[in-house]
């Protein structure tokens, strides 16, 4: 076993209780019928987690051939996964029997999941400049994308939380379209 396959178990069993978390989420929620009002904003916001959580896993193909894993950027690998995992954390609601209205759980809890992207975000850039360099002008979008999370941060008004789930979810979708096919073997 390469120290690649080796980081990886760690890393898929972190992305992969996030992803659990997630999905089970999304289940209880559809579960709820009628004692859930649906929102669109947070559903953007928890489809962007799953688009990251994704992203994570996809985009340390680069390190592949990475042959001396030194301790910083083992933690560094590490706590991306684990932020991946508090965002689905954050962005999830508990199950419940009573009755849960998805816009104000977005704007109770938008602030723990846009830090947790904010942080994946960063660490991705140092990740992309020190070592893949395989999503190379990337790192450009991310103060554009921090601007856009500072937005969610700090204005509740709804007009701001679209203006930045639409931002960001459009520059992740950019981000799939120019950066994901150029991946390879």
């Amino acid at each position: 076993m390469s120290i690649f396959e080796y980081v990886m178990v760690l890393v898929s069993v972190v992305l992969s209780l996030g992803l659990t978390h997630l999905l089970s989420g999304f289940g209880a929620l559809v579960q709820g019928g009628g004692r859930v009002k649906f929102s669109a904003l947070h559903a953007l916001w928890a489809a962007m987690c799953l688009l990251l959580t994704f992203d994570m896993w996809l985009s340390l193909w680069g390190l592949r051939d990475l042959q001396a894993w030194s301790l910083p950027v083992l933690l560094i690998v590490f706590a991306s996964t684990v932020v991946l995992y508090l965002f689905a954390m954050f962005v999830t609601p508990a199950a419940s029997e009573e009755p849960r209205d998805l816009y104000q759980f977005h704007l109770d809890n938008r602030r723990g999941y846009a830090v947790a992207m904010g942080v994946y975000l960063v660490i991705g850039a140092i990740l992309n400049a020190t070592l893949t360099r395989q999503f190379e002008g990337v790192n450009a979008s991310i103060p554009v994308m921090l601007g856009l999370l500072a937005l969610a941060w700090f204005v509740p008004a709804r007009w701001a939380q679209w203006v930045s789930a639409l931002g960001l979810f459009a520059t992740l979708v950019g981000y799939f379209a120019l950066y994901l096919p150029q991946i390879s073997m």
